[in-house]
This record gives structure tokens, C-alpha cells and sequence, in this order.
């Protein structure tokens, strides 16, 4: 699935601090379109892409998502 994917990709760029943005992340992991993205992230997560990304980052009950990469 395309946010699988997407979410090791987003990973990679976070952890070698490069820059990306969601409308290029969608359409290079496969993605029609960037509201597509969203709702299946959403479904998948229960959040949408930037708010699950603020999470991963820094709440603490997201670390099972850390240590799964």
C-alpha cells in the first residue's frame, strides 16, 4: 500500500533533515492526488498526515511507530 510506503519515505527524509512537502511526497509515493493521501492516512492513523508527522515527532505514545522503522 502506497502509505506504507509513504510513511518509511517520509521517515527517511525527516531523519536526513531533508526538506519535503506533502504535494511532492504524494505524487513521488504513487498517490493520485494529495487529498487521496490524506484520507487514507487519516483512516489508516486516525490522523492526517502533518498532525500524525507532529506526533511522531513528539508525543510519546507514538513510540511504537519509532521503533517499528
Amino acid at each position: 500500500m502506497h502509505t506504507k510506503v509513504m510513511f518509511f519515505a517520509a521517515h527517511d527524509r525527516y531523519e536526513n533533515d531533508q526538506p519535503f512537502d506533502w504535494t511532492t511526497l504524494t505524487l513521488d509515493e504513487g498517490f493520485a492526488d494529495q487529498a487521496r493521501m490524506r484520507r487514507v492516512t487519516k483512516e489508516i492513523c486516525g490522523y492526517p498526515p502533518t498532525e500524525f508527522a507532529q506526533r511522531y515527532v513528539e508525543d510519546e505514545s507514538f513510540r511504537i511507530y519509532r521503533l517499528w522503522i
